[in-house]
């Protein structure tokens, strides 16, 4: 997956694999900014499906209300948590 940050010419099916291989290694508290590279690597390989939920994903869990403030992980809403801005599975996080 060193396209993207190197320039480095892949083919669209090593894209392919490298995405699906890394998907499944992937876990729930992974930060906002790992979702939008795989948005940029499925818009790549042609994937729209794909593409787009990882767009939602890099950014729907990880906005704070009430002002919309975007986290670097995906956080609860309690209110340790809106405090800090810690990640989920934070003392005080339910």
């Amino acid at each position: 997956m060193l396209n993207y940050p190197l320039n480095w010419n892949y083919s669209v099916d090593i894209m392919k694999n490298d995405l699906d291989f890394y998907e499944l290694l992937m876990s729930d508290r992974t930060p906002a900014m790992t979702w939008s590279w795989f948005t940029i690597g499925w818009k790549w390989v042609g994937e729209d499906s794909k593409m787009r939920s990882y767009f939602l994903k890099s950014y729907q869990d990880y906005i704070v209300q009430p002002f919309k403030v975007t986290a670097y992980f995906a956080i609860c809403l309690s209110l340790f948590v809106l405090l800090t801005l810690a990640p989920c599975g934070s003392p005080g996080c339910k």
